[in-house]
């Protein structure tokens, strides 16, 4: 570590050291516990020193361990369902976080594919009907009714999409993402045309 000291010397502020790795330090019982180490420099008698900052943050990774644990299970869960289910990210980076895989089911389309292409959740809905997808995405408002939308599938079919949606805020209150199923109401569409052909004859 001696080359990172120089540098540092030569460059001396307050930073967090190895970010992104997995410190671990030894307890005095000889267990082994994860460490945050923050550099500082200071002035002491006209000397300037670098201090070294360490924190125990065994409390803070147990709670990100559980927190991916219960993320996984929702998308076990989510994953399993016949309805699309998704959250939509109102902020930076906005966009898809997640997608469930009845969308290749539905719409041909894999997950992936939605959250890395910001612009495919509107290439398959008409022009007609982006601004009310825009609308509902952006806002933090709950849908009092569900929001129904024609969308076009990889092979060229239209299908038809029954939207709820319900808003996401962080600790502070701030709107951050918008959490929603999409139903596959097709057949219902189907029959709803075909009734009303067979009482205009």
């Amino acid at each position: 570590h001696r080359r990172r000291r120089q540098r540092y010397q030569l460059r001396p502020k307050p930073r967090a050291m190895a970010t992104g790795r997995n410190l671990l330090a030894r307890h005095r019982d000889g267990s082994l516990v994860p460490i945050d180490i923050d550099l500082i420099t200071m002035l002491n008698d006209g000397r300037e020193l670098v201090v070294a900052v360490v924190r125990d943050v065994t409390a803070r990774r147990r709670l990100e361990l559980g927190l991916r644990e219960s993320e996984n299970r929702f998308r076990r869960l989510a994953d399993d369902l016949q309805d699309i289910v998704f959250r939509f990210r109102s902020s930076d980076p906005i966009g898809f976080a997640f997608v469930s895989k009845a969308c290749e089911r539905v719409l041909g389309y894999r997950p992936e594919e939605f959250c890395s292409d910001l612009s495919l959740g509107l290439a398959i809905v008409s022009p007609e009907d982006q601004s009310r997808i825009r609308a509902v995405f952006s806002s933090p408002g709950v849908l009092g009714a569900p929001l129904v939308v024609p969308v076009t599938a990889r092979d060229g079919t239209l299908r038809w999409l029954e939207f709820w949606t319900v808003p996401v805020f962080d600790d502070g209150g701030t709107f951050v993402a918008i959490d929603g199923i999409a139903r596959d109401i097709t057949g219902q569409k189907v029959n709803e045309v075909r009734l009303n052909e067979s009482e205009a004859r």
